[in-house]
């Protein structure tokens, strides 16, 4: 922070006038002078041919893999089960699914089958309660 304050005032006493406010008029034709700067810089950009080079983060070599992909989808399986083997998130699953309690179908359903209980007596503590 005091570095920032020492840069600032070594600019302000090494530049004569730097301390001193600009005019309105110094201020209006500064300002007319970007806004022609940023109009020409904004008119080039517009009408230069298009170019991937110019997009910013843009790399031409990394989007081959999907135009491959495109033209031959059944690589798109293939490529999915090559990176399953070695994906953590699905090696959790794998794992997770090999380590579970398993039942025999017939078992279920005998356990599932079992005599629904009597009806309550007419007598009993329950049917006085309705």
């Amino acid at each position: 922070m005091t570095r920032m304050i020492a840069a600032a005032l070594a600019l302000i006493f090494a530049v004569p006038g730097a301390s001193m406010a600009q005019t309105t008029d110094t201020a209006r034709a500064d300002g007319k002078q970007t806004a022609r700067d940023l109009l020409e810089t904004a008119r080039e950009a517009a009408s230069a041919p298009v170019d991937a080079n110019r997009v910013p983060n843009y790399d031409p070599q990394a989007t081959h893999g999907l135009q491959d992909l495109a033209q031959s989808p059944g690589q798109i399986e293939a490529r999915a089960r090559a990176s399953a083997t070695t994906n953590p998130a699905l090696r959790t699953i794998r794992d997770s699914m090999a380590t579970r309690a398993e039942f025999d179908a017939q078992d279920r359903l005998r356990r599932s089958a079992r005599p629904c209980r009597e009806e309550p007596a007419a007598t009993s503590s329950w049917s006085a309660k309705r």
